[in-house]
């Protein structure tokens, strides 16, 4: 979606009184996503670095996912594993046991992969939120981060 146009509201003794409340907030949101996708681009990373690699599939499977909450109407991140639905549809091996993986059972521990990917690294996501969000005060350097062709890939 484009950046929307300001609204001028009143012309009155020729002093025009223009709102940029629509550019001003759709600039926060797309700032917003693109910070999120940065980190999410940095988690994905980290955990699959982090993952074991007996079979790789595990790991294949990791993924990432930025979208918009349907109450609020915030965006969130999402770190996880693949369905088996989704990981057909992407040609990879369907992960059964990742919650194993994860958390453990009764007879073995968790590994904590996607846990600790996020917990070891809250310093380097603040800082990459940050580079984003002080863009908000000036408009020129808000646009030039937001690139429309970058998007995240699982790759």
């Amino acid at each position: 979606m484009p950046m929307p146009k300001s609204v001028t509201k009143i012309d009155k003794n020729g002093v025009k009184y223009i709102s940029s409340v629509d550019r001003t907030s759709y600039t926060i949101q797309e700032l917003t996503r693109a910070a999120l996708k940065d980190v999410a681009k940095f988690v994905r990373r980290e955990a699959k670095s982090n993952a074991p690699k007996q079979s790789g599939d595990y790991k294949k499977n990791i993924a990432t996912w930025v979208r918009k909450d349907r109450r609020t109407g915030e965006f969130e991140l999402q770190l996880g594993v693949y369905t088996a639905k989704q990981s057909k549809k992407k040609n990879k091996n369907a992960i059964y046991f990742a919650h194993i993986i994860e958390f453990g059972s009764r007879f073995v521990g968790g590994l904590k992969v996607l846990t600790n990917a996020v917990q070891s690294n809250i310093a380097t996501i603040i800082q990459i939120e940050s580079q984003y969000l002080s863009a908000i005060e000036n408009e020129a350097k808000a646009i030039t981060l937001l690139d429309e062709k970058d998007e995240v890939s699982d790759a």
